[in-house]
């Protein structure tokens, strides 16, 4: 490779020159040090136009264990040459870099190049040489650098896990609130949620006496989601379902006891994240499929669940995997 490198800048009596660019995230050295690296070891300038008669190009990207990995081109007369090596430091890689793009270009094919310089001034003739450089621009055909695009593929599966404080009304007397749990997947565009809610009020008052009551459930939601990468819109439908308790208290009837409930909602949500964490938030308008009645043994009735509600959802948010 060295060899035929040297012949290529022996026929075109030019001073060699490597095209080089480098692609990795923030943490990795800078394009400037590692130019610097390459040029130390080929012993040859830097440029980046596209009349290179050999590029080097470089992508880094993290790996789903926290490493890096790095994919190099290698454009020359003889065709297009790939390396992909992985390594913990990023640091490392630049280096190895460097060194496989030295193997390319070799410093003693780069070296003797200003003898034979001198050779070509006292004849007139051998300036034409230079026309053969047209020759050269097809090599850059280095329009294969749009091949690293594939590099970094979305992940088919997400999610993200979140704790949240619900309220709202119509499930129990008066307004409620309480913690909700709740987990999403996510893939491509489809959304399935699962949540559980455990809900409280303040005590009915019934004559000298009083009625605490309760709701405790687990909902299921699918839907669509609106938006990108950092801000999303899902809008889900889903069911919900558990028991309402209620106890009385001062009363001349003093049992506790339970009765099932369901509801059917449209849940508008947005979520943010800033890495692998973020702000959840939703809006919740839902109609009663089963509406229990809470009433004493002497059948005064203290509460019926009413055809419908709306309640909102704050909360924070852990998403997988890591980007």
């Amino acid at each position: 490779m060295s060899i035929l490198a040297g012949t290529l800048f022996a026929l075109f009596g030019a001073e060699p020159d490597v095209g080089f660019e480098w692609d990795a995230p923030v943490e990795c050295p800078s394009a400037q040090d590692v130019d610097a690296m390459v040029r130390a070891r080929i012993e040859a300038p830097l440029r980046n136009e596209a009349s290179s008669r050999l590029d080097a190009i470089a992508r880094v990207r993290k790996t789903e264990q926290g490493g890096f990995a790095l994919r190099l081109w290698v454009i020359d007369a003889a065709g297009t040459h790939r390396r992909d090596v992985e390594d913990e430091s990023c640091a490392l890689l630049a280096e190895t870099t460097a060194t496989l793009v030295a193997m390319f270009v070799s410093p003693e094919s780069i070296e003797p190049e200003p003898e034979p310089e001198p050779e070509p001034e006292p004849e007139p003739e051998p300036e034409p040489e230079p026309e053969p450089e047209p020759a050269s621009e097809p090599e850059p055909a280095s329009e294969p650098a749009s091949e690293p695009e594939p590099a970094s593929e979305p992940k088919p599966v997400s999610g993200l896990l979140r704790i949240a404080g619900h309220g709202g009304v119509g499930l129990l007397p008066g307004g409620y609130g309480g913690p909700e749990i709740g987990g999403t997947l996510a893939w491509k565009r489809l959304r399935a949620d699962l949540r559980w809610r455990s809900l409280f009020t303040a005590p009915a008052r019934v004559g000298d006496g009083s009625v605490r009551t309760q709701a405790h459930g687990v909902g299921v939601a699918a839907g669509w989601a609106f938006g990108g990468d950092r801000a999303e819109f899902p809008v889900l439908l889903g069911v919900d379902g558990g028991r309402l308790f209620g106890r009385g208290d001062d009363l001349a009837f003093e049992r506790e006891g339970s009765v099932g409930w369901a509801t059917a909602s449209l849940r508008p949500s947005v979520s943010a994240r800033w890495g692998r964490v973020g702000v959840w938030g939703s809006l919740e308008g839902f109609v009663t499929l089963l509406r229990p009645r809470v009433t004493l043994d002497d059948g005064t009735s203290v509460f019926r669940m009413p055809g419908g509600g709306g309640a909102v959802s704050v909360g924070m948010t852990v998403f997988f995997p890591q980007p």
